[in-house]
């Protein structure tokens, strides 16, 4: 199927279904482009779901979606405070970071020392994108994480941001 035909709706039932991280991708970006009131509110009742992965699924797109009237912040930013689950920590913090939402550093911050090293990754991501002061300032604490591939991302993007 080609994506570009595909109904919202269809998009939607793809991306949940996929065992593709490309193929699951490829149906968000299409979401991301196609936006509207439809994608939007399906990711916001994927949002409120039992099933992590559905609720990183609405992350996932409300983090970046076009043609709304609203955005999905205040969404994210419920995820960001009371979700559990790593991968969807991740994902709010990513969309939270995409939004340019400043209302969320201090939740990202907290996130900069979660015991996943995806979710600090994702958290600093995010501050990078907000608030780059802060952003540096967590990376800086990040590398000297003990976790090897976190402390050398850290290391790797303050070194990159210096030589910038």
């Amino acid at each position: 199927m080609d994506l570009r035909d595909a109904s919202v709706d269809e998009l939607f039932q793809l991306a949940r279904s996929s065992e593709d991280p490309d193929a699951y991708w490829a149906c968000v970006t299409q979401l991301h482009g196609r936006g509207g009131e439809r994608a939007f509110q399906l990711a916001e009742v994927l949002c409120d779901s039992i099933l992590p992965g559905e609720r990183c699924l609405g992350a996932d797109v409300l983090g970046q979606i076009d043609g709304t009237a609203s955005d999905g912040r205040e969404t994210l930013r419920r995820l960001l405070d009371e979700d559990d689950q790593p991968a969807v920590l991740a994902a709010a913090a990513a969309g939270v970071g995409f939004l340019h939402d400043e209302d969320s550093v201090d939740r990202l911050l907290k996130l900069t020392s979660h015991r996943e090293a995806g979710v600090r990754f994702a958290a600093v991501n995010a501050l990078m994108r907000i608030d780059a002061e802060r952003g540096i300032a967590a990376l800086t604490e990040l590398s000297v994480d003990g976790d090897p591939t976190t402390r050398e991302w850290a290391a790797s993007a303050l070194r990159e941001l210096r030589g910038a």
